[in-house]
């Protein structure tokens, strides 16, 4: 049977709070801002990881479509169109994709070859990747340093990911070359950082 107590996360004020969050994250890429408070309020018996549920609780409904990769995926996808009432889609037709596990370099060209990354005429019919990952700084100082630059940010923004594998980026810098075609990350830690790269940053590092 399916643990569904969340008597603590509240919905509707929480993912409120979430959100503004993660339009903070949005607005100025590289900020790394904390949400592990909301992510204290769920129960980690659920089908998904706290984490992946904050989010979906936060960006899912029925008017859009997700796409999990996780261990449990087949409980996991079931508990969030329940919960949520959105509705697993394809890769290449979802409009968020939830990771959740691991995935080595030829799946990840993979999967970026295929998924939604909008027109010229519409660009907003793109995905949006949440990433979860080891940890995230703000200082070079995890294995996957990389410098930011873009609008929101200051001459450039330094940020640091453990837990992240560096052909993610190289592939978003394939996508994201014909702007504003291409794709935004999400990136989020189990101690509840987040950070977000909408697809105007530019990432650089001596990785990729």
């Amino acid at each position: 049977m399916i643990n569904t107590n969340l008597s603590h996360f509240d919905e509707v004020r929480d993912t409120q709070m979430i959100y503004r969050q993660l339009l903070d994250c949005m607005a100025r890429p590289g900020k790394i801002n904390s949400v592990l408070q909301y992510i204290q309020k769920i129960d980690a018996d659920l089908p998904c990881s706290p984490r992946v549920f904050m989010m979906a609780a936060t960006l899912l409904d029925r008017e859009v479509t997700f796409h999990l990769l996780s261990q449990k995926k087949e409980d996991a996808v079931r508990f969030i169109e329940w919960r949520m009432r959105s509705r697993q889609g394809e890769m290449n037709q979802a409009d968020y994709l939830f990771i959740d596990l691991r995935v080595d370099p030829v799946e990840i060209d993979e999967m970026m070859d295929v998924i939604r990354v909008g027109t010229l005429q519409n660009p907003d019919q793109s995905a949006t990747l949440i990433l979860c990952v080891d940890d995230l700084s703000d200082q070079a100082d995890l294995p996957l340093a990389l410098r930011l630059r873009g609008p929101g940010i200051q001459e450039k923004k330094e940020l640091s990911i453990a837990g992240m594998d560096p052909e993610w980026f190289r592939k978003r810098r394939q996508i994201n070359e014909e702007y504003p075609i291409g794709c935004d990350f999400i990136l989020i830690s189990a101690t509840g950082k987040m950070a977000a790269l909408p697809r105007t940053t530019l990432v650089e590092s001596e990785g990729l």
